[in-house]
């Protein structure tokens, strides 16, 4: 009969120890999960007290009114804020003025953060450190002299270009597009270039999908300021029909409102419609706010996306070169073929021939189409012949035809 041997006392001491670690840890969590709660509902709470101000069908700001009664709730502020102002036609006029403040801090942020990071020319440091100069002075101090500049010498008063105008450039999202493009690797773009790719389609085609998240970033911080501008757009509209909602609700507050059946409820209806896009596009867009891994990018297979096939030829580029180095004092030479695009039945199933990506590269070949299994077995007898004893750390593009 086989007896077994009781447990040993240090097991118990052992799991009463890691007990006793635990538990503290746990209480931890919870007065962390109390803390977090408890902010959370400070932050939302003047939101709250906002949509029930703007349901009242009649004025309550005491403590009471905190609660909703339902003997006191209507849309009545709604319909009242709508016909004092036209909210429809105010939002827009913000609308417009947003989107084209999006759209051209965008083009021009993209153009000027690539210039900057990657692009070497003389005096890039300077401009670098004046455009972050421009950082620290208030756009308030600018106003005048931005106001006789559009208004008077431009004509472009009660327009929507002058409302876009000084905003237009923003050096706040140059600034993250430069430092996105910085940490992107360089073989990626010197792979782009010996493919005979433009800077064009290098910062369209490679760097744009790799920073997706910085696009993002910029589109919501931008979103934000103009959508919230009020001092600019007071100056430079005079007419009503241009104003956009912020605008429209001081000249609300400041005339109209006195005559209203419940003033503080339609200034606050004004404000749910004024907040309400831009809750939707933090709560729709939080979860794209990563950063891209680079090197996990390289093992997907995206054939729409020419990321993928800079990041793998500029990684076997570089392979190359570092093993040649290493292995020619032992004649030992090393060299790679990249085949671009070549019609088999991997590529077939990847989707990549007949896809946009394989035309792009095709129209890079000198035969003018997709590279064939026998262009790849020619390049490859000649590697390994006496005929290329002198050539190492070399790589060979043959797609559709040696280049």
């Amino acid at each position: 009969m086989i007896k077994a041997d009781p447990a040993p006392p240090k097991v118990t001491a052992r799991s009463d120890s890691v007990t006793e670690a635990v538990e503290p840890r746990a209480s931890r969590s919870w007065w962390r999960l109390i803390a977090l709660l408890f902010g959370a509902l400070v932050f939302l709470f003047p939101f709250y007290y906002m949509i029930i101000g703007s349901l009242q069908k009649t004025q309550n700001t005491s403590l009471s009114g905190v609660l909703p009664n339902p003997g006191n709730i209507t849309l009545n502020n709604y319909a009242e804020i709508n016909a004092a102002i036209g909210i429809g036609k105010a939002i827009i006029n913000s609308g417009i003025f947003t989107g084209g403040v999006l759209l051209a801090t965008l083009v021009f942020g993209i153009l000027a953060g690539y210039a900057l990071a990657r692009l070497s020319f003389r005096g890039r440091g300077l401009l670098f450190a004046l455009m972050l100069l421009v950082l620290t002075v208030p756009f308030q101090l600018l106003i005048i002299p931005l106001y006789v500049l559009i208004a008077r010498n431009y004509g472009l008063a009660n327009s929507y270009l002058g409302m876009i105008a000084p905003f237009a450039i923003n050096s706040t999202a140059v600034f993250i597009f430069r430092q996105f493009f910085l940490n992107l690797p360089k073989e990626l773009f010197d792979a782009a270039r010996i493919d005979g790719a433009t800077e064009l389609r290098v910062l369209t085609r490679v760097a744009l999908p790799l920073v997706r998240p910085a696009v993002l970033t910029a589109m919501l911080l931008t979103f934000i300021g103009p959508w919230n501008e009020f001092l600019w757009p007071l100056l430079i509209t005079k007419q009503q029909s241009m104003q956009p909602l912020t605008v429209a609700l001081a000249n609300y507050i400041s005339t109209v409102s006195g005559v209203a059946t419940n003033p503080y409820g339609a200034i606050m209806a004004g404000a749910v419609v004024l907040a309400v896009p831009v809750v939707v596009l933090v709560i729709v867009f939080q979860r794209h706010f990563v950063s891209v891994n680079i090197g996990s990018a390289v093992s997907r297979i995206a054939p729409a996306n020419s990321a993928v096939y800079t990041a793998t030829k500029a990684s076997v580029d570089a392979i190359t070169g570092v093993l040649s180095k290493e292995l020619g004092p032992k004649k030992i030479r090393v060299n790679s073929i990249n085949p671009g695009v070549v019609e088999t039945e991997g590529t077939q199933t990847a989707g990549i021939i007949g896809s946009d990506f394989e035309k792009g590269l095709v129209a890079q070949t000198p035969l003018g189409r997709t590279g064939q299994p026998g262009d790849i077995a020619s390049v490859a007898v000649f590697l390994a012949s006496e005929n290329s004893a002198w050539l190492t750390g070399e790589s060979i593009i043959a797609g559709g035809g040696l280049h």
